[in-house]
């Protein structure tokens, strides 16, 4: 929970112009987050700091309902542009697979229980200009970690069929 908002404050911020002081995004790639601009906070960890650079005062204002949440910022407009650019996915890493024997399945059947989710790093560049004149480009790089696989694996040996009676005459 706490993190969409952070997101949703980030990307509000980002789009704004005003310069971001500091970020992290999360451990692992989450695909309803637009990539490259997610993040993350936590009591004692990591936090998101961002500077007012104009001379005057800036309103955060924060809005949910079941299904969103809008963060706003009210101000003297500074008149900033900004574009960005997003890289590609670089440093793919497949996830690592752990394997649960499961005595009920046959042998050979594997059924995955958790998908597993590449690790990948990604630069998001942002450009933010003033009257045509540029004020500052900045890297967000993003390095997600994988997330493990979980298989299960069947040990259920097959029935070994018996042999055919035999009948004397």
């Amino acid at each position: 929970g706490i993190c969409q908002v952070n997101t949703t404050l980030f990307n509000t911020v980002f789009f704004s112009g005003l310069p971001v002081v500091q970020r992290v995004n999360h451990s692992q790639y989450i695909s309803h987050y637009p990539k490259g601009r997610d993040a993350t906070v936590s009591w004692g960890g990591p936090d998101f700091k961002f500077k007012n650079d104009t001379a005057n005062w800036v309103l955060i204002a924060t809005g949910y309902s079941n299904s969103s949440v809008t963060i706003s910022l009210y101000g003297t407009d500074p008149g900033y542009e900004v574009t960005y650019e997003t890289g590609p996915w670089t440093n793919l890493t497949d996830p690592p697979v752990r394997e649960v024997k499961d005595p009920e399945l046959p042998v050979g059947t594997r059924i995955v229980d958790e998908r597993g989710v590449s690790g990948r790093t990604i630069v998001v560049t942002r450009v933010v200009t003033k009257g045509g004149a540029e004020v500052r480009r900045d890297s967000f790089k993003s390095v997600y970690r994988p997330t493990q696989e979980v298989v299960r694996v069947g040990t259920k040996a097959a029935p070994v069929p018996s042999d055919p009676a035999t009948t004397t005459p």
